[in-house]
């Protein structure tokens, strides 16, 4: 008896259930548990005596979870009278296969067993008892949700199927606050395949942290039937009299043993083996998003066409491990010296500040205005990264789909004074042409005086950089233009650039949303680049960003040795050094209001010493 599950009376119940298996037929489903299914009933146990009632499941395809988590469904509302229990499937068609499962289920029972129905119909299951289970449908990515799943309900059981496909997080957020947290007889199950990093990845990591939510993995490794007999053609074909594991099976083996505690042997790496090849047809990807070692290697991104899904797999992964960025909100009014920063929540942020900026650092700044590289960067986007000779990794981030070019070239100038010395690197198409504009009166305002103490304002100015763009292919390699202009042969070099870095580990990615971008950024059918049916605005800063780093700044710091390793401890920063002054006294100085001393708590500014000589690629 474990508190309010007791094992041995379900494993009884279960030996009683008749079940239409795939590989085995009909069968009483406790007398023949596969490995997976008691496994997730030992991990549900566990969680039971620690009191924790809601369990998130991450699991492979083909292993009997949903058989399982549907007999303990109706187990559930037969053993327990006035049980209201919703269960949620993806779409109506697994709806209905689940309905009839459990309507199967319920008449293979002996009589002894079965509570009297009053009704079962599409919408709900009816027990004399005066338990219920309703039927929801979440709806897919191609249907769209409602929101709608947690009205009118105040389930003490939740078993939801497939969370990965819903369409909906509202939908869901609606779901979870209809849970009970004090009822003894509370039951909520969420299992389901990764299909990349959705909603269903935040609710695996959220109870992976969780004290009152356990989060169990189970994969193809749980599952006896997933191996291959030594005798059998496939582990001669597979494994053979001589055989031995990989690397990278090696690799892969040894995590399953740390983290699962299970032995992955020969036969199971020649069965995954001939899964891979024949089941797959050799492609590696689909096999680990079918049947993955860890859970890790579950949440492979799928869609990902010109970044591959390794990379944006490990680069999420890194990006989510790390802490969360300070959010801010930039407000405009009638010229620069009256914008306002203010610190704010995450979902009203358009600037995200990932790492202050730090005196003796060199930073680059790329900047993609609304339509400026594609009809699908409809947005504002600055993207600041921190340059080393080996490194260039992401410090802030701006976001904004409503702004003026005038505006967006006031975030510029205030982000290149903020981040000095900056390397600015604009898309000069579209209204590019207007946000240099603005930043060229800005100049002129200062040669004339004009402005809120225009000497601080001239100095910020004097520091910001102009990225020269030159033609690779020139003969004298003279610039020959300010900024970038892309065009189909410019983008394939500068996203080139960025992907090359990306995928050497060169480029330090900190913003989720960038991911995001990347994970739907590919190559249409006519060979052109960009986000056919969503945005890459960030995609497109940060490669510009980078580019101005490769072509301009790099070779300059890696004479000088700036290495990351090297130069990171020493660039420290020092919170009595009496030059970093707080972000919003930048504003000040030119006479920009700042907001009591709340603007930007703990952000510094620091102005580093110039580099002695020119650098090649920026002006003067």
């Amino acid at each position: 008896m474990s508190g309010i599950f007791d094992r041995d009376h379900f494993d009884k119940y279960c030996r009683a259930l008749r079940v239409n298996t795939k590989e085995r037929g009909m069968i009483q489903l406790g007398d023949q548990f596969l490995g997976t299914q008691r496994r997730v009933l030992t991990e549900m146990t566990k969680g039971f005596d620690k009191g924790i009632h809601d369990f998130v499941i991450l699991k492979c395809r083909q292993i009997g979870v949903s058989t399982l988590t549907l007999a303990l469904d109706l187990y559930w509302i037969q053993k327990y009278k006035g049980i209201q229990g919703v269960m949620v499937t993806q779409d109506d068609g697994t709806r209905d296969n689940f309905r009839s499962m459990l309507d199967m289920y319920y008449q293979g029972l002996p009589e002894s067993y079965q509570v009297e129905k009053m009704s079962h119909n599409v919408n709900q299951l009816v027990l004399k008892n005066g338990s219920m289970l309703l039927y929801r449908v979440a709806g897919t990515r191609k249907t769209g949700g409602s929101g709608n799943l947690g009205r009118s309900a105040s389930p003490s059981l939740i078993h939801a199927t497939e969370v990965s496909s819903w369409a909906d997080p509202e939908g869901l957020a609606s779901l979870r606050n209809t849970m009970s947290e004090t009822s003894p007889r509370r039951l909520y199950i969420w299992e389901s395949t990764a299909r990349g990093f959705n909603m269903f990845y935040n609710m695996w990591t959220s109870a992976k942290n969780s004290v009152s939510q356990r989060a169990i993995f189970v994969s193809w490794w749980a599952n006896e039937l997933y191996k291959s007999q030594r005798e059998s053609d496939v582990f001669a074909a597979y494994w053979g009299s001589s055989g031995r594991a990989s690397q990278d099976e090696l690799r892969r083996a040894r995590e399953v043993k740390l983290l699962y505690g299970v032995d992955c042997t020969p036969e199971m790496i020649a069965w995954y083996r001939w899964y891979e090849t024949e089941k797959c047809s050799g492609n590696e990807l689909m096999a680990m998003q079918e049947m993955p070692w860890t859970e890790n290697e579950a949440f492979v991104a799928t869609g990902s066409k010109y970044f591959t899904s390794r990379i944006i797999g490990e680069t999420y992964r890194k990006v989510r491990s790390q802490r969360p960025p300070q959010y801010f909100a930039l407000r405009f009014f009638r010229d620069f010296h009256t914008m306002e920063i203010v610190e704010c929540k995450e979902k009203q942020a358009t600037m995200r500040l990932y790492e202050e900026p730090v005196k003796g650092g060199f930073y680059v700044l790329g900047a993609d205005p609304a339509y400026g590289s594609s009809e699908n960067a409809d947005r504002f986007v600055v993207s600041v990264w921190r340059c080393y000779a080996d490194r260039i990794v992401q410090v802030c981030e701006f976001v904004d789909p409503d702004m003026s070019p005038h505006q967006f070239a006031w975030v510029m100038v205030y982000l290149a004074g903020a981040f000095d010395p900056c390397l600015v690197n604009l898309e000069i198409n579209g209204p590019g042409a207007a946000v240099w504009t603005e930043v060229e009166n800005l100049r002129k305002q200062v040669m004339l005086g004009v402005g809120a103490d225009y000497g601080s304002f001239k100095n910020i100015l004097a520091r910001m950089r102009t990225y020269l763009w030159r033609r690779v292919d020139s003969l004298h390699g003279g610039p020959t233009a300010k900024h970038t202009k892309t065009s189909a042969d410019e983008m394939e070099r500068y996203m080139g650039i960025y992907k090359d870095y990306v995928e050497r580990e060169m480029a330090e990615i900190r913003s989720e949303g960038l991911v995001e971008e990347m994970k739907e950024f590919e190559r249409s059918e006519t060979g052109a680049l960009g986000g056919e049916r969503s945005k890459d605005d960030r995609v497109i800063a940060a490669a510009l960003a980078v580019t101005a780093w490769n072509d301009s700044l790099r070779g300059m710091l890696m004479t000088r040795g700036l290495n990351y390793d090297l130069v990171h401890g020493q660039l420290a920063v020092n919170p009595n050094d009496p030059t970093r002054i707080v972000l919003g006294h930048l504003f000040e100085k030119v006479g920009i209001k700042a907001r009591q001393q709340k603007v930007i708590p703990g952000v510094r500014y620091g102005t580093p010493a110039r580099p002695s000589g020119n650098r090649s690629g920026t002006s003067r």
